[in-house]
């Protein structure tokens, strides 16, 4: 018994001085799929002047908006378009897709999973001669005030 404790006491040991000590110089090795975070020197496209009004029945919602890439040679790119009631639903909550703001293919979607009062919308964004898509998404506390959304927000594009 008492040799049984001796080994594993040397084991235990042996280990502790064969890891690296934070510190001492040595790299802890990074897992192959860390994703690394959004410097603040990478691009972000902008929403600005975000607005959605809906008409009092809720059948019908412009949205009204600007897309800014935040590259000085691009200007900023107006959008607007109406999403209307489909299936008998509110048309805050319906789908919408095929909207072209200049270099933008845009559609919408409503989500509702976290309750009739917690939803969201997501945009998507797609830049189709750049290949990147952003999904901007904003609270149905946010839009349905039918006010310009204030801060401006901005979110990371993506390749595709």
């Amino acid at each position: 018994m008492q040799f049984s404790t001796a080994i594993l006491a040397g084991l235990t040991s042996a280990f502790a001085f064969a890891s690296p000590i934070p510190g001492d110089g040595a790299a802890a090795p990074a897992p192959a799929d860390v994703v690394e975070p959004v410097q603040a020197n990478e691009q972000l496209w902008t929403i600005e002047r975000m607005l959605r009004v809906c008409d009092g029945a809720d059948t019908a919602c412009n949205w009204s908006f600007v897309v800014n890439k935040n590259v000085g040679w691009v200007a900023p790119t107006p959008c607007e378009f109406t999403v209307r009631s489909v299936n008998g639903q509110k048309a805050s909550h319906s789908p919408s897709e095929g909207w072209e703001c200049g270099p933008f293919r845009v559609s919408t979607g409503w989500n509702g999973q976290f309750g009739e009062l917690n939803g969201f919308t997501t945009l998507s964004l797609v830049d189709l001669g750049w290949k990147l898509a952003a999904f901007p998404a904003y609270t149905d506390q946010q839009l349905d005030a039918g006010v310009v959304v204030t801060p401006d927000l901005s979110f990371p594009p993506h390749p595709w």
